[in-house]
């Protein structure tokens, strides 16, 4: 394996139509391979075509309202399920974070916590959640909406005893123990829900509803610090897709409301000639 082999296979990517971030994630994968096994390092520097930014992909919320209705309350399955919807789309968690939640990172803090991020979301309670960083070793709060505590606390009522702290757990059908749920975990159960829900296919992964989150702060004119404070985003520039989305749709609505009044205005005009 060489360098002009792996471009020669990327521009074979590329010819039979893949997308930028397609081949990107393939070389990526390959780049890590080739380190591993000690291969021509010049693969290293191998690269994709620019992948541009596109607008997050966020469910409206009637389609997370129908995504919350999926899970069955009743069950012990369901209770957990639903907790982890909340978590992800009304608190913004990767899903390596939610599988990192302890049930201590749960907790009340009546007299303390930024009030900035407690105006930002809508119906918040006294109870915060504190998200774990995968990697930097850093963590952040954020503070839990009155639906989502009721969730939480209905799953842990229901929780099976463990030995494990975490908060997710798997809930196996036989006499295994229960263990953390995993990011593979989070994407089944987020992709079954999603599909009977009815979603579009490209709205079935659990980073659709952190986008959902992140979206629902921009729509309500939520500060980007804010903003980039509740979702952990480590570039700001990350955070301004969100805001410029919602500034794009603002001048839209503008656009409208003047398109509307100038036909209005040529419809009088046309009028009053006529009479």
């Amino acid at each position: 394996m060489s360098a002009d082999s792996v471009r020669a296979w990327r521009d074979s990517l590329e010819a039979h139509g893949r997308s930028p971030a397609t081949i990107a994630k393939h070389l990526s994968a390959l780049r890590t391979l080739a380190d591993a096994l000690g291969a021509d390092p010049l693969i290293a520097k191998v690269r994709s075509q620019s992948v541009a930014r596109g607008q997050p992909r966020a469910l409206s919320e009637d389609e997370y309202a129908r995504l919350l209705r999926m899970p069955d309350r009743r069950s012990t399955r369901g209770k957990r399920d639903l907790a982890l919807l909340y978590l992800l789309g009304t608190a913004g968690l990767r899903r390596s974070e939610a599988c990192a939640l302890l049930i201590s990172d749960v907790d009340e803090r009546r007299r303390s916590g930024d009030g900035r991020l407690r105006q930002a979301i809508a119906r918040s309670s006294a109870w915060w959640v504190t998200v774990r960083y995968a990697k930097r070793g850093r963590t952040r709060q954020v503070p839990l909406d009155e639906d989502a505590l009721e969730a939480i606390v209905q799953w842990v009522k229901a929780r099976p005893v463990a030995d494990s702290e975490h908060l997710l757990l798997s809930l196996p059908r036989t006499r295994h123990p229960s263990r953390a749920l995993s990011p593979r975990d989070v994407a089944r159960i987020v992709g079954r829900y999603a599909t009977a829900a009815g979603l579009a296919e490209d709205r079935r992964c659990p980073h659709v509803l952190r986008h959902t989150f992140c979206t629902s702060l921009a729509n309500a004119g939520v500060d980007v610090g804010v903003i980039r404070e509740l979702a952990g985003h480590a570039d700001i520039r990350t955070t301004t897709i969100y805001t410029a989305v919602n500034e794009q749709r603002l001048q839209d609505g503008i656009a409208a409301v003047r398109a509307h009044r100038g036909g209005g205005l040529a419809r009088l005009a046309a009028q009053r000639k006529a009479a």
